[in-house]
Order: C-alpha cells, then sequence, then structure tokens
C-alpha cells in the first residue's frame, strides 16, 4: 500500500532581536611588578592552577637567596683573666664539670677490698655534684678563692693519702670538709661548723672528725701559693667547654681608648678657662684659711713628732725578736737515741714576743712513751737548759702542742716544758702549734715565825685586802671633775 507522501514543513526562523549594547572595551593595565592581576575564576580553574606551578613564582623562586643555616655551636661565655673577679656560679660550672670527669673515671676502677677511708659514704647521695656544691658556695659564703683552694685540697690529699679518691662515695664529704677549711683557714669571717654541718647534710661531730683527719692528712698545710691558684684557674676555664679567658690586651685597648676619650679639645678647653679661672681663686683662698689654722694649731703641739722621733727607735727595737734557740726532743726510754730538732723560736726577752721560726713534727718510735723537752748542745752532747718530759700522745692526732720558754733575768732560757691541749674544730681554727715566753720575778719575801693572832671568837684574823688606787685616791678625781665642770672656757 503506497502512504501518501509528505512534503517538508518549513519552518520560519524567529525574527532578529536587537544586538544587545556591549560593555566598553577598556584597555587592561600594565601588570604590577609586586602584586599578581585578580581575574574571576571557576572553582575548577582554580584547582587546575594550583596543580601547576606559575612561571612568576619559580623565578621567584630561584631568585631569592638561600636561607642561612643556623649554627648548633653555643655561644663562648668570657670569664675575667682574674679569678678574684669572676662569677661565684661560674666558678662553679667549671669545677663541677672537672669534678665529674673525675669521677666518671675513678668510678670504673675497681675498690679495692678493705681500703675504705673516713669520707666514703655507704651509699652515693641522692644531690649531683653541681647542685651539691652550689648549694655550698651559696649558704656558706664561698668566694673564688675559696673554691679554688678546694681544687687545690684534690691534688694534695690525693698525693699525700694515696687510699683516696674522688669517686661518688667520697665527693660530697671531701668538699663539704674542704670548704670548712678553706673558710676557716684563709677566710676572715666564717661560721661555726653546726652552720657548715647543717649545710652539708652531716652531723656535727661527723664534721669535727673529717677536719681533723683531713689536716693532718695534708700536715696542717692549707694556705696554696696565688700563682698556684691562677694555674688552677686556667686550666680549670680551658678545659670547661662554653668559656674562655678575655685576652688583656682587650682590657689595655679599652683603656686607651678611654684616655682618648677624655682628652678635651682646644674649643672645650677655651669655654671652660673662665669658670675655671673662678674656681682657682676660690680654692687658693680656701686654702690659704686652711694653712693658717694648721699653723696655729702646730705652734701647740710642735714638741709631739720630736718625742715621737725619739721614743721611735726605743719602740722598734723593743718589737724585733733579737733571740733564737732550737728545741730538741729526746726518747726517755732510750738513752742511746739521739736528740731530734723539733722547733727552732724567735723570742724578745724585753716584750716576752715570741714565734714559732719552724716546726717539724717528729717521727716517734711506737715503743716511744715519754718524751724530754729542752735546749741541747750538739758540739757537747749535753743540754744546756733543764728539761721537761712529756708524753709521746702530745703529738698524736687532734692534739695542739704549745712550747713554754722560761727565761731568766738576763733573757737567757733556764728550762723549756711543752703541753698539749685536744683541739676543739667548732671553737678556733688556730690548730697548729704554738709557744709563750715566759720570765722569772723575784718573789716576795715569805714572813717566817709569824705570830697567830686570834679573834675573839677563836678564828684565825682574814687579812686585810689592800685598797686600790681608786679606793685611795678618790676624793682626787671627784675634786678634778668638779673644776672641770665650774671653770668655764674661752676661744
Amino acid at each position: 500500500m503506497d502512504l501518501p507522501r509528505t512534503e517538508p514543513v518549513q519552518v520560519e526562523a524567529p525574527p532578529p532581536q536587537p544586538a544587545a549594547s556591549a560593555p566598553p572595551i577598556v584597555a587592561p593595565a600594565p601588570p604590577s611588578p609586586t602584586k599578581p592581576i585578580l581575574q574571576p575564576e571557576s572553582p575548577a580553574l582554580k584547582r587546575r592552577q594550583s596543580q601547576e606551578t606559575p612561571t612568576a613564582l619559580v623565578s621567584s623562586i630561584q631568585t631569592l637567596p638561600p636561607k642561612r643555616a643556623k649554627s648548633d655551636q653555643t655561644p663562648v661565655k668570657v670569664l675575667p683573666s682574674k679569678y678574684e673577679f669572676c662569677a661565684v656560679d661560674d666558678m662553679v660550672v667549671v669545677i663541677s664539670h672537672m669534678i665529674s670527669e673525675l669521677i666518671e673515671t675513678n668510678d670504673q676502677l675497681p675498690l679495692r677490698s678493705g681500703v675504705l677511708t673516713r669520707f666514703h659514704s655507704r651509699t652515693p647521695p641522692g644531690i649531683s655534684v653541681l647542685d651539691y656544691l652550689r648549694r655550698l658556695a651559696k649558704h656558706a659564703t664561698l668566694t673564688p678563692p675559696l673554691l679554688l683552694s678546694m681544687v687545690y685540697y684534690i691534688d694534695r690529699l690525693c698525693l699525700l693519702y694515696p687510699a683516696f679518691t674522688i669517686t661518688t662515695l667520697t665527693v660530697h664529704r671531701f668538699l663539704i670538709t674542704a670548704a670548712t677549711v678553706a673558710a676557716k683557714g684563709l677566710s676572715d669571717s666564717f661560721w661555726n661548723n653546726a652552720t657548715y654541718a647543717r649545710v652539708g647534710g652531716i652531723k656535727i661531730a661527723e664534721l669535727g672528725l673529717l677536719e681533723l683527719d683531713f689536716l693532718y692528712r695534708l700536715d696542717w698545710k692549707i694556705v696554696p701559693n696565688p700563682e698556684t691558684l691562677v694555674d688552677y684557674y686556667r686550666g680549670l676555664v680551658g678545659r670547661a667547654p662554653g668559656y674562655e679567658i678575655e685576652d688583656e690586651g682587650t682590657t689595655s685597648c679599652s683603656d686607651a681608648d678611654d684616655e682618648e676619650d677624655d682628652i678635651e679639645s682646644p674649643e672645650e678647653v677655651a669655654s671652660s678657662a673662665p669658670a675655671t679661672e673662678n674656681t682657682d681663686v676660690q680654692w687658693k683662698q680656701w686654702m690659704d684659711d686652711v694653712s693658717m689654722q694648721q699653723r696655729k694649731d702646730g705652734e701647740n703641739m710642735k714638741f709631739l713628732p720630736i718625742l715621737a722621733a725619739l721614743c721611735a727607735p726605743v719602740f722598734s727595737a723593743s718589737s724585733d725578736l733579737i733571740d733564737r734557740t732550737t728545741v730538741y726532743i729526746q726518747s726517755v726510754e732510750s738513752t742511746a737515741a739521739p736528740a731530734i730538732p723539733l722547733a727552732e723560736i724567735k723570742y724578745n726577752p724585753s716584750t716576752l714576743s715570741a714565734e714559732l721560726a719552724s716546726f717539724d713534727f717528729p717521727e716517734l718510735d711506737p715503743e716511744s712513751k715519754l718524751l724530754r723537752v729542752g735546749v741541747y748542745d750538739v758540739t757537747t752532747s749535753s743540754w744546756k737548759s733543764s728539761t721537761s718530759t712529756t708524753s709521746a700522745e702530745s703529738f698524736a692526732k687532734g692534739y695542739s702542742p704549745t712550747l713554754v720558754l722560761s727565761l731568766d733575768a738576763q733573757g737567757g732560757v733556764i728550762g723549756v716544758s711543752l703541753k698539749s691541749a685536744k683541739i676543739d674544730a667548732g671553737q678556733t681554727r688556730d690548730f697548729g702549734p704554738k709557744v709563750k715566753v715566759l720570765k722569772t720575778a723575784k718573789a716576795p719575801t715569805p714572813a717566817l715565825n709569824r705570830a697567830v693572832v686570834l679573834s675573839p671568837e677563836g678564828k684565825l684574823e682574814e687579812p686585810v685586802a689592800e685598797k686600790t688606787m681608786l679606793q685611795k685616791y678618790w676624793w682626787v678625781l671627784l675634786a678634778g671633775v668638779l673644776l672641770l665642770m665650774s671653770g668655764g672656757g674661752g676661744e
């Protein structure tokens, strides 16, 4: 069946609408070298652009200089060239660093069985060396010279006492003992043992025993030379990280710069000339008045310089230690034992002042119990003075010997005696031997065959005490005070 043929239908196009007015075309501004041009973009376009590196940004990154790498070195602290001006905390740090190195080395050594000292603790204390030394320096008021002396004591004690070493078991007791000895032996002001024991965390009796054992091991020689302390200071600072000593040339250059700054220019001198002239006139007038007053006062006191000049030779001669003698000791049990020189004494018979020129603790035989003391003549092998006996315990640890010289009227030595007293470490710091001089004097003549007089009660009459000078002549002093109060004074 044939379908009917359809012809295409023509659709007319819509009439053309009037074109909308297009916005004016504006020429784009030249791009800013610092700010990029902002244009509205879709989110998808922004994501695509963020994945790509802009060419301008790449070029700017390439032109930026690289960042400077941070230095891993700690800043170095400069300490003064003289240890007296060093801060206490800095001194504590450098000393604790050195002690920590010693402990690290000595702790690796095996502990010998049966070799323990009084400085050993049962267990290591829970405080570090740095914190403990800071505590001592703060509460015991330790100065840099005292801290350096404690380092000097480490070498001295290790040299004279081989059983002692600085370890975690001995360092704390050593530090409190060395601080106590250094403060009491080298400083004019120091605390008592109760304070040092409380600061160090030990008992007073234990600190006293430590102090005596410490002094005995050091042979009572606790004063270091100043040059030795300088060497210790430079060595400690040199091995401590982060510290160095300032150059002495820097200080001299700064002083020279200060002197140059003090020089005034000619204009400043010219401007200050009138004021200086007025000041000089006033100063001259004032000095003339002062010199006139001194001249008036000196007319009434001319005899004082003459009297002082006449008495000066007398005083100087009396204050000198003009005589010298040597004291010897000898064992009483063995007559064949030689006489050993003990001490050399310088003294003045007129003022009875004396000092020890030398004193050597004797090395005695363990069997010796008694010793003979006196002045011995080596040429004739005989005693020149009367002798006395003393116990060998007088030279034992914990006792301070005292030599007593007995002089005759002419100043000659007629006898020597020795006595010892137990040292109280908490009350004094004078632990060394001492000397005392006594001079014989004419005693009053005893009254013999005196009649015994009894009181009415049948008792002996008590002797009447002689009146003093004040009791005898009090009325003279009273009259003088009244005259001074009643008398008038004039210019």
